[in-house]
């Protein structure tokens, strides 16, 4: 029944189901089972709770403060833009305008030293 309601799109229901199973058998597949589908459970409400992609907004800024500290710039610049597409905030806009800044202050000296 577990999986019938995996496969109808009720995970909540299929974890009771795989808990009334455990306590019957418990074995280690079922226990993974049902942490696998709490830890979705988890992560969709966390989702909702915050109506945007908690964990992919976080690997947007990860990645962007990597690229930061490579001197990558212009790829941290877009990947911190992807973030605020995500949730916009005054911090993340506050970073991409001094990236940009800094780029563009970057293209005058290129021009300035250019013959």
């Amino acid at each position: 029944e577990a999986k019938m309601h995996i496969q109808s799109n009720n995970p909540d229901l299929a974890v009771e189901h795989y808990q009334a199973a455990y306590a019957i058998n418990p074995s280690d597949n079922i226990k993974m089972k049902i942490e696998k589908l709490s830890n979705q459970l988890q992560d969709d409400s966390e989702e909702s709770e915050h109506g945007f992609d908690v964990e992919l907004y976080n690997n947007f800024v990860r990645a962007a403060k990597e690229k930061l500290n490579e001197q990558e710039y212009i790829e941290a610049l877009e990947l911190y833009k992807n973030a605020n597409e995500l949730n916009p905030s005054d911090k993340l806009e506050k970073r991409i305008r001094k990236i940009q800044e800094f780029l563009e202050s970057e293209e005058q000296v290129d021009e300035e030293d250019t013959p």
